[in-house]
């Protein structure tokens, strides 16, 4: 491997360094766990080839390996080098692509097969755009002689590889969301692009009394439950800010208060966020959403 190159990088500009490849570029920017999983899963050979590419590649830092759900994990603890080589080449894309060519919402194909989603949301604090890739922040970037290199506070994985009303359907505590779903023919609408979906889980709706004899036998307000938990536009946890407020598919107010890793909306609980679908991103409430 070249020695490490300090570079001199102020975030929004991609910055040219020496004339290293891909794979070494990586490495000499700190992503050696990520620089070890090309190395088993294949992509090295060709990202380390000057005559290859061009590719943009999005390389997670160490600690985003290190803060990996147990789940993931255990696929790269285990070698599991399918699932390892899906993972890894869901990080690679064609051309080269640097901060200043992504759009919102745009969707990169990748050597896995499917696509990658690029956001960019306005900096509150008063810097550069906040650019994700699948909600994963990039850092830093930098030029390769083949490429381009993206550095990404995580790992990205896009499993299961499901649209939103998909996902639902499949969860085991989303059963009465997925009923509510079906009942008002609102599918299409779960399908529909870029969307961030708020989804209750099955305890909300026990709680509730007479929800199921009462309230699943008025369509229109069924249909405006739905909707109330839904905004158009693909928001990762990484968008939302103290104090920031969304507008759902009904015109009504969500107000954000986030505190570390902690949010709620409208006072309502996350449980789990950023679960990226094919067609935006999901996440997992403790409660229903109401207008603020």
């Amino acid at each position: 491997m070249l020695p490490f190159l300090t570079f001199l990088l102020v975030l929004g500009q991609t910055i040219q360094g020496e004339q290293w490849d891909i794979y070494d570029l990586a490495d000499s920017l700190g992503c050696k766990d990520f620089v070890s999983a090309l190395q088993n899963t294949g992509p090295m050979y060709v990202l380390s080839n000057n005559d290859s590419g061009p590719f943009t590649v999005f390389a997670p830092t160490d600690d985003a390996f290190n803060n990996l759900p147990a789940n993931i994990a255990a696929i790269f603890n285990f070698g599991n080098w399918e699932y390892m080589h899906e993972i890894i080449t869901f990080h690679i894309t064609y051309g080269n692509m640097t901060l200043a060519d992504f759009h919102n919402e745009a969707k990169l194909p990748t050597w896995q097969g499917q696509d990658l989603r690029v956001n960019i949301y306005s900096n509150t604090s008063g810097g550069a755009p906040i650019v994700t890739a699948e909600g994963a922040r990039i850092v830093k970037s930098a030029v390769a002689t083949n490429g381009i290199v993206h550095v990404v506070d995580h790992v990205l994985y896009n499993y299961p590889q499901v649209s939103a009303d998909q996902y639902v359907h499949e969860q085991r505590n989303m059963t009465t969301l997925d009923l509510v779903v079906q009942i008002t023919d609102l599918q299409d609408k779960l399908r529909g692009d870029n969307i961030t979906l708020f989804a209750p889980q099955d305890s909300v709706f026990e709680n509730i009394e007479g929800f199921m004899n009462k309230t699943l036998s008025n369509n229109t307000r069924i249909t405006n439950l739905v909707k109330n938990h839904m905004v158009n536009s693909t928001l990762y946890s990484t968008s939302l800010t103290d104090g920031s407020v969304l507008t759902n598919t009904l015109g009504q107010h969500i107000v954000v208060k986030k505190n570390g890793t902690t949010i709620t909306l409208n006072g309502v609980s996350v449980l789990r966020s950023d679960v990226s679908v094919t067609n935006g991103v999901v996440y997992t409430i403790g409660g229903l959403l109401f207008p603020a």
